[in-house]
């Protein structure tokens, strides 16, 4: 007869650890997205473990980083009587009439003889440009999403040029967990990663709260066979981008189990020999 005994353990963590427990990573230490904590007998192997399984209890985490961040601020073009123009708009978030506000003040500031408009059709959600010469606005572009933009280069025509996509100004979709030591269940098709833990999906408004709560009680086997004392976490958007929390902290609750098998032996052989129904020692 085997007994299974599951060994429970729950680990707290945050943004703002104690300085021997964890260190964060970012180089831009604002970003607070990538952290190693040291954490004693976080995975822990023994002669009886089947198995190991972690789970992320809650999470609680600010929507702080940005709709126009660094990996989408770069509206690249050429001009015909100046040439290459890249605009690094402001980090920030925008919907579509503040973001065609800002390029408009932008192009009227730097370079007004171009007399260079930006209109936004309320019914598509499509964007328009228009100029007095013709330009091009370059595959370069990060602003892809936010503007409207295909990724491809886009020309002008008769000096003017309506966006091929609407504008989307959401920000990210979802906060990616990701362990960078151990393999996941998971599979991201967007990159072919395998590193994502849990997919917090984003569902309040900037400067809110993202809180994630496990209802279902969900569970994952831990592929690794080797005993870990620390841990890497990185946090992404949905497209891989190192998400930027702007100095602003957050805090998860995780619990790992480790099922173990044990197989006891009883040794009868004492208790039988002196055992006696009717109540006299059998060795008399």
């Amino acid at each position: 007869m085997s007994l299974q005994i599951i060994d429970t353990k729950q680990f707290f963590i945050s943004s703002n650890p104690d300085p021997n427990c964890g260190v964060c990573l970012n180089t831009d230490t604002a970003f607070k997205s990538n952290f190693r904590f040291v954490i004693p007998d976080f995975i822990r192997y023994d002669q009886n473990t089947q198995y190991i399984t972690i789970k992320l209890i809650h999470a609680e985490l600010p929507y702080s980083f940005y709709v126009v961040n660094s990996n989408n601020n770069l509206l690249a073009m050429t001009i015909t009587t100046i040439g290459d123009v890249n605009v690094t708009i402001t980090n920030g978030n925008y919907n579509a009439t503040s973001l065609i506000t800002y390029l408009n003040t932008y192009f009227q500031t730097n370079y007004p003889a171009i007399a260079m408009t930006f209109t936004l059709n309320t019914s598509t959600g499509r964007i328009s440009m228009s100029a007095n010469q013709s330009f091009s606005i370059l595959s370069s572009s990060t602003c892809v999403r936010v503007l409207g933009l295909s990724g491809v280069t886009l020309n002008s025509t008769s000096n003017s040029l309506i966006l091929p996509n609407p504008s989307d100004t959401s920000g990210p979709r979802t906060v990616l967990i990701k362990f960078n030591d151990f393999q996941s269940n998971s599979y991201n098709v967007t990159n072919r990663d395998i590193l994502t833990f849990k997919s917090i999906p984003v569902v309040v408004p900037p400067f809110g709260l993202i809180y994630y709560q496990n209802v279902d009680n969900t569970e994952t086997i831990v592929k690794t066979t080797s005993d870990r004392n620390n841990i890497e976490i990185i946090l992404t958007d949905e497209n891989n981008n190192i998400l930027n929390f702007n100095g602003l902290d957050w805090t998860m609750a995780f619990e790992v189990k480790n099922y173990k098998r044990y197989n006891p032996t009883f040794n009868y052989s004492n208790s039988l020999e002196t055992f006696n129904p009717h109540g006299n020692n059998i060795n008399e």
